[in-house]
């Protein structure tokens, strides 16, 4: 019978509970069982390699440091840390918990290539070289190149918006119903949560 090695266990537990959006001083550790169940599967199939990304709130939460235990006591080498994705070539403002963690040699993330705002690629460079496309429109030469169809109300929306700006900057008649909610009034939206809309817009 052949042995089976795992080289590689990749996972990343539902971010909700640690998310900004939850908008909650106290975090529910409980909803975080997912964590704790992949650093049992770390222990059961003891790979290689492990890597995780998370929202950046789960670098202080109690069950973090408990996976981190997790792997220091099956002796892994470990590497952990908020990387933008801007660092490294993505014409988008986001931040994640990045980890890797290594059982056969050192863990170390990977090196910013496009590290500090001066070096960051814009929306205009990634995109400008495709053709223009009217709302509902496909491109003949690039599947990908695919413009959503757009309804008057949100087309009336995308004009009243500002780069940076949330949905708290459109006419009443144009804030939708979910934002109208006690709920919905903490959500900042689309547009601020993510920034690269605000520091990439050509």
């Amino acid at each position: 019978m052949v042995s089976r090695v795992i080289k590689l266990l990749a996972g990343c537990a539902p971010c909700q509970p640690f998310s900004s959006y939850a908008n909650t001083a106290k975090v529910d550790e409980t909803k975080w069982a997912l964590l704790l169940q992949f650093a049992r599967l770390v222990k059961e199939t003891k790979p290689d390699l492990v890597t995780m990304e998370n929202v950046p709130r789960l670098l202080t939460a109690r069950p973090f440091k408990k996976f981190l235990q997790t792997l220091t006591e099956e002796e892994y080498n470990i590497s952990y840390g908020v990387l933008n994705v801007a660092d490294y070539g993505a014409p988008q403002h986001r931040k994640r918990l990045v980890l890797m963690a290594s059982r056969i040699g050192p863990a170390q993330l990977p090196k910013p290539t496009h590290f500090g705002s001066k070096n960051w690629i814009s929306v205009r460079d990634s995109i400008s070289h495709l053709p223009f496309l009217d709302d509902g429109q496909q491109c003949d030469k690039d599947p990908l190149h695919v413009a959503s169809t757009l309804s008057s109300l949100n087309k009336k929306r995308i004009r009243a918006s500002r780069p940076g700006g949330t949905w708290r900057d459109w006419p009443a008649e144009l804030v939708a119903e979910c934002h109208k909610k006690e709920s919905g009034k903490r959500s900042p939206g689309y547009m601020e949560e993510w920034s690269g809309t605000n520091l990439h817009r050509p």
